[in-house]
């Protein structure tokens, strides 16, 4: 356990300092919604989509590279994270990153019931995927089936969604 827990918790700083930064936007997509300013939110969407993004896998790679030497620091020789966990750690934290900024929007605009099924399915599939991927790779299976059942399910799932909508206000 501790073996995925502490370089996770290393790694969940990603989200929660780029959440403090998206969570504002919820509100404002709301108020921008009703106010029918479908450009403003489009254009917002777009561009907490990539801030966060870009911020989100400059700091994931600092991480993947200096995990190690900060986690030796941190807990000393009792947890010593592979390159694949530090690796794959680093890309699912870009991927939520993401997927939150979408959320935000969504959020605002009081899409909760599709949210609640994708993430649903998104769950159960990172189940069946985790139990298969831990055998065949270890600790780092558990993050790359996270990976996996969101970019299988969710992004797909959020891109059709938000191209639906947006192409009907055009």
């Amino acid at each position: 356990v501790a073996e995925y827990s502490v370089p996770q918790r290393l790694f969940s700083v990603i989200p929660m300092i780029l959440m403090m930064a998206l969570s504002p936007l919820w509100p404002a997509y709301g108020e921008a919604i009703a106010r029918g300013d479908s450009t403003w939110v489009k254009k917002t969407l777009l561009r907490s989509v990539l801030i966060s993004v870009g911020l989100a896998s400059i700091i994931s790679m600092g991480l993947v590279v200096f995990g190690a030497p900060i986690i030796h620091l941190w807990v000393g020789n009792a947890i010593i994270p592979t390159f694949t966990l530090l690796l794959a750690l680093g890309a699912w934290q870009v991927i939520q990153v993401g997927g939150n900024a979408v959320a935000m929007f969504l959020n605002g605009a009081n899409v909760v019931g599709f949210q609640v099924i994708v993430a649903s399915l998104t769950a159960l599939t990172a189940i069946i995927l985790k139990i298969l991927l831990v055998r065949l790779m270890g600790v780092s299976g558990v993050v790359v089936a996270t990976m996996l059942s969101y970019s299988i399910i969710a992004a797909p799932s959020y891109y059709f969604y938000l191209s639906r909508r947006f192409s009907a206000v055009e």
